[in-house]
């Protein structure tokens, strides 16, 4: 499978979850909850994107020709800015709880995306 395939899939596995979300969310949980859940998958997925694009520039025909540095700074940088862009969020009365399951959102469709393609592979054989 294509790393863009993949990527795809795994979008639309992550939009799923977070529409699901919101829709319990917006009935079980108060609007501040489903916002802090909202902005924390928005956050997450955002910094995973611009990832994948960064590990992706390294490589051409297969071959790694970039700074392994590079990866690594960028990455620190990204992780410092989601970290002041949380703290001025949870002074301006986000709810940490939603924010923190908002963050859990990609993890949750790695894992759904896995459970999948196995289930897929298993079938093939």
């Amino acid at each position: 499978m294509q790393w863009s395939d993949a990527y795809r899939k795994l979008t639309l596995i992550n939009l799923c979850i977070i529409l699901v979300g919101i829709l319990l969310l917006n009935q079980l949980a108060s609007p501040v909850f489903t916002f802090s859940f909202l902005i924390g998958a928005f956050l997450v997925l955002l910094n995973f994107h611009f990832l994948q694009r960064k590990i992706r520039s390294l490589f051409k025909d297969k071959y790694f020709v970039g700074n392994q540095f590079s990866v690594v700074l960028s990455f620190y940088f990204r992780l410092a800015i989601i970290g002041i862009i949380v703290y001025i969020l949870l002074g301006k009365g986000i709810d940490p709880l939603g924010l923190l399951i908002g963050m859990s959102v990609l993890s949750m469709g790695i894992l759904a995306f896995g459970i999948i393609f196995g289930i897929k592979i298993y079938k093939r054989s």
